[in-house]
Parts: structure tokens; sequence; C-alpha cells
């Protein structure tokens, strides 16, 4: 079997567990949609595709944080109540296992400490709806701010975090602007 173009021999005890803890999921009873799947990482890429169709327009901001105390769940919970259009929704991702036990300035994506990553997706197809669709994404993003840490993800910068580049690569930046300079 290979994962991409990469030969894999044996399933890791992590994968060995994931598979356990999978099936008994499973067991509950069939999912509207089943697609925990081994997959290489390109088309992981495309599984949201369908939902940004030619003449999407999006608005995103996001964060990192180490932790989701009960406050900040209700802030998205009730900003998902709120959302402008269905094509608006907050996203949270988890960091942990493997992205963590990389150090931060072994690869260009520094941000390795175990969290997740908050991300406020705004999308809409009505010109009109411009405004309102990116005050609720940066309405979200300012209540979020107590509970932010330090970085971003350099894929979810909009045009207007340019002050946020250098964060988004943290102690790698300089090295990496150098690369860049050769």
């Amino acid at each position: 079997m290979k994962v991409c173009g990469i030969p894999v021999c044996h399933i890791s005890a992590d994968e060995a567990r994931a598979e356990r803890d999978v099936k008994a999921i499973r067991k509950f009873g069939p999912p509207v949609m089943d697609m925990i799947e081994r997959m290489p990482y390109p088309v992981v890429n495309t599984l949201i595709d369908d939902a940004f169709p030619p003449g999407h327009l999006n608005y995103w901001k996001s964060a990192f944080s180490t932790d989701l105390s009960d406050d900040a769940i209700d802030k998205l919970v009730t900003a998902f109540e709120e959302t402008p259009t269905t094509s608006c929704f907050p996203v949270i991702e988890h960091l942990h296992g493997a992205v963590t036990r990389i150090a931060p300035t072994d690869t260009a994506f520094p941000h390795r400490s175990p969290g997740y990553n908050l991300l406020i997706m705004a999308g809409w197809t009505d010109l009109a709806q411009t405004d309102a669709c990116t005050a609720w994404a940066r309405g979200i993003y300012d209540s979020l701010r107590p509970y932010m840490a330090d970085g971003a993800y350099i894929n979810y910068l909009d045009a207007d975090d340019a002050s946020r580049v250098q964060a988004a690569y943290g102690p790698n930046y300089e090295r990496l602007r150098d690369i860049k300079r050769i």
C-alpha cells in the first residue's frame, strides 16, 4: 500500500487504535455519511471543493486556541445559530497526535502544540450579502480573542490579515524569508 506515494509496510500503533475507535463508533449504526478512511493528503484537500463552486464569495478568519472553554464553545454555537447564509459556519480543527511530535522549526509550519485551530468561514453568492457575511466572521473572531493563542495558519489568512503573516510562520519566518531571497 502507498500513502502519498510513500510505501507503507505496517500499521502503526496509532493507526491500529484509530481502527478500533472507529469500529466502536460504527457500532451505533450507519451514519448519514462515513468518510473515515485512510487517504492521501492531496485527496483530503479536495473534500470540500463542492462547497465552493465558481462564483462563490468567501471571507475567513482563524486563530489557534490551546483550550476550548465552555464559554468559547457557547460563543461558537451562538455564532452558528446567527449565520447570515447557509455557507457560513465555524470549524474546529483539533491539533494532536503526530503533528505535535515534530519540533516547530523542523518544517515551515511551526504550530505544533496540542490545541485547536478555530476557522470562521463566511460564504455567500449574492454580492449584496458581502457586508453581512464579513461582519459575521469578524464578530465571531473578535468575540473569541480572549481564547486565542499566538500564531495563525497561513492558508486561512484573508486579505486583511497581512499583519499576521509573520505569526503564521513563527520562529521560522526569518529563515524562510532568507531562503526565499536565494
